[in-house]
């Protein structure tokens, strides 16, 4: 029981950082096209 509440854990987790890095990338070719205004 515990080992497959782990395993679902660490597919979240891979999911969720997958997700994270897709959306970092998106900013950084934005922010090198020009397009992103940082709030100050």
């Amino acid at each position: 029981m515990e080992e497959d509440r782990l395993q679902a854990f660490e597919k979240m987790l891979a999911a969720v950082q997958k997700e994270y890095d897709t959306i970092l990338s998106g900013l950084e070719k934005m922010k090198a096209e020009g397009k992103v205004k940082t709030v100050t």
